[in-house]
């Protein structure tokens, strides 16, 4: 079960509107997770009130308040293409209060840099699917974020997932159709067709997540299928590179060290969450405290490989035939290959499973043509701490105009990178 809180608007002229309904938003408690979310909130309007709607966006409350009232819920916002016997209030006398009045206004303002959520996207879209998929039976909304959303095709022939990005994440395109190439049953099989640059549409890939009921010998046998992915990928780094994919060799980040903390810091000096002065402070002994690792990781010289940028559970498919394939390729680059394992092993949360340094082992068992085991674990564990860094510069590149939500996440990763070095006050 969740709870969602959900604001309604509805399109006036080119913009939006909120719905008064009493108390200004809905308080839904619904039988779905996080990937049925939305198609969840669809189902419930129109069985419940006879109402068609949509997600737009969530609107977060770090992206409004600065600490601590960042703890407020999110609101998810719907358009209602058709109100049905959605309670509407009769009249405007009840005025939302303080608290509430900062997400209805940023729910009627929709950024233009992400066309999923303003109130003509999800329309126009169907519209152009049901052209180029004319076997079309139901087209299903499965996420909306701040840097992308997904719809699901469902058609007599199977199922596709068309997922537009950001400008900034548009490069998973071409990433998946070199590696579609190169590589087959990595990744999900990418469509030739697509309605604009940002968007892809993918097949389908039978199989279930792995998840964490699985045991613990699943997810280390995946790790060593993502080792096994990244040596796979070397001979097409260039290829890769060509391509667009970010490429940013780990052997710069010592080089360019300085460059790269005065560009972050000066990034997130507009975030409400944004560093205190003895955090900034803290950040100059990074180039000492590094010092060790980035000798570490020059000594054994591994050659930069593809990195997922987010690998987790719920990126991870097994597919029936019981092969590993990756999904969500948006936090894709070229950089160390140990650090892919950033969410997947070096969080705090992971080091306490059990069956942790066997997962370590696994992943680097494909490995041992580059190193002893000894040196390649020395590795490991210095990656642990730059990942951080590296995941730093990623978030930057994301940092754009309109994109407060990225702006968020960039002072959590210089703390966390603070946090690795044990220099977090």
């Amino acid at each position: 079960m969740a709870r969602i809180k959900t604001i309604l608007v509805q399109k006036s002229e080119k913009q939006v509107k909120v719905v008064p309904i009493p108390g200004w938003y809905l308080d839904l408690t619904i039988d779905v997770d996080a990937e049925t979310a939305l198609e969840g909130i669809r189902q419930h309007f129109l069985k419940r009130w006879t109402a068609k709607v949509h997600a737009l966006q969530w609107v977060f409350p770090e992206d409004i308040f600065p600490p601590p009232r960042q703890e407020l819920a999110s609101f998810l916002v719907v358009l209602v293409e058709d109100i049905g016997k959605v309670p509407v209030e009769s009249t405007h006398e009840n005025v939302p209060s303080e608290e509430l009045s900062p997400f209805l206004l940023a729910a009627v303002n929709p950024s233009a840099c992400e066309p999923w959520s303003l109130p003509n996207w999800l329309h126009d879209l169907s519209t152009w699917i049901e052209i180029h998929f004319r076997a079309t039976r139901q087209i299903s909304q499965t996420r909306t974020c701040p840097n992308g959303a997904v719809v699901r095709i469902d058609c007599r022939e199977g199922s596709y997932y068309l997922k537009t990005q950001s400008s900034a994440l548009a490069y998973e395109s071409a990433l998946l159709r070199i590696l579609s190439q190169r590589m087959p049953g990595t990744c999900p099989p990418i469509l030739p067709i697509t309605p604009d640059m940002n968007t892809h549409i993918t097949q389908a890939i039978e199989g279930h997540l792995v998840n964490a009921g699985d045991s613990p010998s699943d997810w280390s046998a995946t790790l060593r299928d993502v080792a096994r992915f990244q040596i796979g990928s070397l001979d097409s780094v260039k290829e890769l590179c060509n391509a667009g994919i970010p490429c940013r060799h780990h052997t710069l980040l010592e080089t360019n060290l300085d460059e790269i903390l005065c560009n972050a810091v000066s990034l997130q000096a507009n975030a409400p969450n944004g560093l205190k002065p003895n955090e900034l402070r803290n950040l100059e002994r990074l180039r000492t405290s590094m010092g060790p690792d980035f000798e570490t990781l020059n000594r054994c010289g591994l050659p930069a490989s593809l990195i997922h940028g987010d690998l987790n559970q719920s990126n991870v498919l097994k597919g029936t035939s019981g092969r590993t394939v990756l999904i969500d390729w948006a936090l894709s680059r070229i950089t160390h290959p140990f650090f892919t394992l950033g969410s997947a092993l070096f969080a705090s949360t992971r080091r306490n499973l059990p069956g942790y340094e066997a997962s370590c082992d696994a992943y680097l068992e494909p490995w041992f043509d580059f190193g002893s085991l000894d040196r390649l674990r020395a590795v490991l564990d210095a990656a642990s701490r730059l990942f951080w860094l590296d995941s730093t510069i990623a978030i930057c590149s994301l940092c754009q105009p309109g994109h407060v939500r990225n702006l968020i996440n960039l002072p959590r990763f210089l703390r966390a990178t603070l946090n690795a070095y044990r220099l977090l006050v």
